[in-house]
């Protein structure tokens, strides 16, 4: 099973979210992340994939 949280999307600027709770989430070794609508797919694509998020850039 994969899981993924993706925390918040935004179109203007740097998406907003609640820090506390993405590090509580990334500390259960779960990808999360914002991002803008046009870097969801490929995102999605490196955790899917198991690359993670490191690979994305």
């Amino acid at each position: 099973m994969t899981v993924v949280v993706l925390l918040a999307i935004s179109d203007s600027g740097k998406p907003v979210y609640d820090h506390q709770m993405a590090e509580r989430i990334a500390a259960m070794d779960i990808p999360c992340f914002g991002c803008p609508p046009e870097k969801l797919p490929e995102l999605l694509e490196c955790v899917l994939k198991h690359r993670g998020l490191n690979s994305f850039g």
